[in-house]
C-alpha cells in the first residue's frame, strides 16, 4: 500500500513540477516578447513603466550565492528526501522564475516574478505540508 502511495504521489509532484515549469517558461517568454515589441505609441504620456533591460547588482548575486548551493544540495540529496525533493524544487523554480524578472526587466513587470515565487512557495509549502502530515502520521501508526 505504502509503495502505490508513493508512486502516486510521485507522479502527482512530477506533473505539478512539469506543469509549473512549462507555465513559467510560457509567460516569462511572452512577458518578454511583448516588452521587447512594444512601440512609442504603446507607452503612453509616462514613457516606458515596464521594460527589457539587463541589470545586475548585489541583490541578484546574494540570489544566486544561495540558491546555487541550494540546487546543488538538492541534487545531492534527491533521493534520501524521497516525495519531499519536488516541492523543494520548486520552490527554487519560484525563486529562479524571480531572479530572472529581477535580471531581465525594469519597473512593473517585475511583479511578475515575485508572483511566480509566490505562487510556487505556496504550492510548494502545501505540497511539503501534507506530504509532511502524512510522513508524520504513518510513523505513529506504525509504533502503536
Amino acid at each position: 500500500m505504502e509503495m502505490e502511495t508513493s508512486t502516486t504521489a510521485r507522479s502527482f509532484n512530477w506533473l505539478i513540477f512539469t506543469a509549473l515549469l512549462l507555465l513559467s517558461i510560457v509567460t516569462a517568454c511572452v512577458t518578454m516578447v511583448d516588452l521587447l515589441t512594444m512601440t512609442e505609441a504603446d507607452y503612453g504620456s509616462d514613457g516606458p513603466q515596464s521594460r527589457a533591460e539587463f541589470r545586475w547588482g548585489s541583490l541578484h548575486t546574494t540570489l544566486l550565492i544561495i540558491l546555487v548551493p541550494l540546487t546543488l544540495w538538492l541534487v545531492k540529496c534527491w533521493k534520501k528526501l524521497h516525495v519531499f525533493s519536488i516541492p523543494l524544487a520548486i520552490i527554487l523554480l519560484g525563486f529562479y522564475y524571480c531572479l530572472f524578472f529581477l535580471t531581465f526587466t525594469v519597473g512593473w513587470v517585475g511583479m511578475q516574478g515575485m508572483l511566480g515565487l509566490a505562487i510556487a512557495f505556496v504550492i510548494g509549502g502545501l505540497l511539503l505540508l501534507i506530504y509532511f502530515i502524512r510522513f508524520v502520521s504513518e510513523r505513529f501508526s506504525v509504533k502503536k
